[in-house]
């Protein structure tokens, strides 16, 4: 037997032995993905359906367009009297847009976290606290004193570093204010609490969206709040006034809030529109530029065939000038 013989036979042998051992194996690790991906995720459900009594039920209704009731009194942070009509459309410049979130100051977990992630979003966004925008924080616990939300305010403040602070300062309020109070805001945004035995509440999670005029507009739900999402909200609710560049204005007109994503997203038709736009323009454009070229060149050809015209004449005359009067002509002899 050859080397090269008895080598083909060997890896022929190993070949086949791997082929078995594969399929012997396989039913195995399918059976291994099958226990590890899909029995996981079914005790995960299971835990996800177990909600607490005191937890079901409570959601951020769709109120859309709902006017928030401008009567409602609230103490804010300096422990002066307002009403959400302060700060809307009978505020002194026409009011702005409004970042609406309700929770409690001593909330031990959710409420700080939803905080923290609003003050995250507005240092990012490309819109200033105070010139563009507002933003509200109302506690739904009667029982929180005026020091609370100051304490809450002074932290908030502290980790600003969007825009100028004193501004800021002036467009970021926090409040305190009775449980009828509360009730009525809750109703308006459709936000509801329950207190529980232990003296803690549960609520839903997420922030709103109010216009100047003090109408919901929008609702993120959830503790993400993207800036870019938040920008857009801000824009729409708005209706554009707030736009500071043509990047904003065109974003405005793109994008759409997309119920089934839960998001804003790029319109297809928006940008078919504005590509048209730019299309008979560019056209326009093009046809005007050829038509003066094609005037310039016709005066230049009108403006050489002149030239080409007069220059025999001249030329003539030039001729006649130089010659003159010839020595010893009758007109040039004295009498």
């Amino acid at each position: 037997m050859t080397r090269q013989s008895w080598l083909s036979q060997v890896m022929a042998r190993a070949t086949a032995n791997a082929a078995c051992v594969l399929s012997l194996g396989l039913p195995i690790v399918l059976a291994l993905a099958f226990t590890l991906g899909f029995a996981a995720p079914a005790s995960a459900q299971v835990i996800s359906d177990q909600l607490p009594a005191q937890a079901k039920g409570l959601d951020m209704k769709d109120r859309l367009g709902q006017q928030l009731p401008e009567h409602v009194e609230f103490t804010d942070s300096t422990g002066k009297k307002v009403r959400l009509a302060d700060y809307f459309k009978k505020h002194e410049d026409g009011g702005k847009p409004a970042i609406v979130v309700m929770g409690y100051y001593d909330c031990p977990v959710v409420c700080r976290v939803v905080l923290d992630k609003v003050v995250d979003a507005i240092n990012e966004l490309k819109f200033k606290l105070g010139e563009d925008y507002q933003s509200l924080y109302f506690s739904f616990d009667p029982e929180e004193t005026v020091e609370r939300a100051a304490d809450a305010k002074t932290a908030a403040i502290a980790r600003y570093r969007a825009g100028d602070k004193a501004k800021a300062e002036q467009a970021w309020h926090f409040h305190v204010g009775s449980t009828e109070s509360s009730r009525e805001l809750a109703r308006g945004l459709g936000f509801e609490y329950r207190k529980l035995e232990s003296g803690e509440y549960s609520h839903p999670v997420g922030i709103y969206i109010v216009t100047p005029e003090g109408k919901v507009a929008r609702v993120f739900t959830g503790y993400l709040y993207p800036p870019d999402q938040l920008r857009l909200a801000l824009l729409e609710a708005s209706e554009g006034k707030i736009a500071r560049d043509m990047g904003d204005r065109l974003m405005a007109f793109c994008y759409m809030y997309d119920p089934a994503a839960g998001a804003y997203t790029l319109q297809a038709m928006r940008v078919m529109q504005i590509a048209a736009i730019i299309t008979v323009v560019g056209l326009a454009g093009l046809v005007g530029v050829l038509l003066f070229g094609e005037r310039m060149k016709r005066r230049a050809r009108v403006a050489a065939q002149a030239a080409a015209a007069q220059s025999p004449a001249e030329s003539r005359l030039s001729r006649s000038s130089e010659s003159g009067p010839r020595p010893g002509s009758l007109s040039g002899t004295p009498t």
